[in-house]
C-alpha cells in the first residue's frame, strides 16, 4: 500500500480518482470473492460484465448488503464512485478543487490528517487508504461460504 501511496504523488487528479476508484474496486471483488462459495468458474462469471457484479456500483451495495462493511464505508465508497464518475465522464480537465468535486469529497469518511481538511485531493486520498486498510483486514477475516446441504423432504414433515 505504501508504494501506491506514493505513485499518487505523481498522478494529475483525475488519474488519482481514476485510478484510486478502481484499486478500491479490485479490493471489493477480492472481499467478494473469499466469502462466496470457493467454486471461481461459478463466481468468475458473477464478475464478468455484464454479470450481475460487472459493476463497481453493484459491488458496493453487494458488500453493505451482506455485512461485510460499516455503513461509513458504505456511505464513502458511494461518494468515491460518485466523484470518479464526475472525473471520468467530464470532456474537460477537472479538479478536486473543482466546487462540485470538493463538495463531494466532505461525504467522505474523516480522517484525522489535518492538512487533509482543507484540501479535497488530500481528504480524497486519505478516505481511499483508510478504506484500503479497512478492506484487507476484511479480505483477511473472510471465508468462503459452505454450499447448502441437499434438502431432505421427509425432514420437513
Amino acid at each position: 500500500m505504501i508504494e501506491f501511496r506514493l505513485s499518487l504523488n505523481k498522478e494529475t487528479d483525475r488519474g488519482v480518482a481514476l485510478v484510486c476508484a478502481a484499486y478500491i474496486e479490485t479490493e471489493l471483488e477480492s472481499l467478494l470473492r473469499k466469502t462466496f462459495i470457493d467454486d471461481p468458474r461459478i463466481v468468475g462469471k458473477l464478475f464478468e460484465y455484464p454479470g450481475a457484479l460487472g459493476s463497481f456500483s453493484s459491488k458496493i451495495e453487494l458488500v453493505f448488503v451482506m455485512g461485510l462493511v460499516e455503513e461509513d464505508i458504505y456511505k464513502s465508497l458511494r461518494s468515491i464512485k460518485k466523484i470518479r464518475n464526475t472525473f471520468a465522464h467530464s470532456h474537460r480537465e477537472r479538479r478536486f478543487r473543482d466546487q462540485d468535486i470538493a463538495d463531494q469529497c466532505k461525504n467522505l469518511m474523516q480522517v484525522t490528517i489535518s492538512t487533509a481538511e482543507n484540501n479535497p485531493r488530500k481528504l480524497f486520498v486519505a478516505s481511499c487508504m483508510s478504506i484500503l486498510a479497512g478492506l484487507y483486514v476484511y479480505i483477511r477475516l473472510a471465508k468462503h461460504a459452505e454450499i447448502a446441504a441437499p434438502i431432505r423432504l421427509e425432514a420437513i414433515s
